[in-house]
């Protein structure tokens, strides 16, 4: 009877450790929610918060040599400037040219200026048609000018507080021309 008593206390235990796991696995497995949020502050915030103004000043110190200036102002600056246009029967064509730059910088009034001197010849042409009576004349007009003079530009930049940049540019230009008028074609 000992042996039928212990076989029924293992059985119950067997059955009761069967109901635990079952229930252990009923709450495992049992959707469940969790808030990670934290719970709103009790009272207002303090108020926002504010910075004091600030000013920096950054010194920034550049090098430019006028030589490295006068290299990448002539590398820029084309040294002829080729052109043929035609309009309304008329044709005008030549290529000026110009002179090496010459570069100056006054640290003392914070100026640069460049300056070289143009010239060439500018070529203008238009066919003159006139008929007079019985006279027909179809001619060839030609214009020549040769000019030369010298262009100048100069630039003393300022930067303003916000940051905007005034150029302070000036430029010059001179001019002096000659010119060659020929008519050729009678028909």
């Amino acid at each position: 009877m000992n042996h039928h008593r212990n076989a029924s206390i293992s059985k119950l235990l067997l059955a009761a450790l069967a109901a635990g796991a079952i229930i252990v696995a009923v709450i495992m497995l049992r959707p469940t929610t969790v808030s990670v949020i934290p719970d709103p502050p009790r009272s207002p915030a303090a108020g926002a918060v504010k910075m004091d103004a600030t000013t920096s000043h950054l010194s920034v110190a550049l090098n430019f040599p006028k030589a490295v200036i006068t290299a990448e102002l002539e590398g820029a600056i084309p040294k002829t400037f080729k052109f043929d246009e035609s309009r309304d029967g008329a044709r005008a064509y030549g290529s000026p040219s110009r002179a090496p730059l010459n570069v100056a910088i006054d640290p003392a009034a914070k100026r640069i200026s460049a300056s070289t001197s143009v010239g060439g010849r500018v070529q203008v042409e238009k066919r003159v048609k006139i008929r007079v009576l019985f006279v027909n004349i179809d001619e060839l007009a030609s214009v020549g000018i040769d000019v030369s003079g010298s262009v100048g530009a100069s630039a003393s930049p300022l930067i303003g507080k916000d940051w905007v940049i005034n150029p302070g540019l000036f430029t010059t230009i001179t001019w002096s021309r000659k010119k060659h008028c020929v008519m050729s074609g009678v028909s």
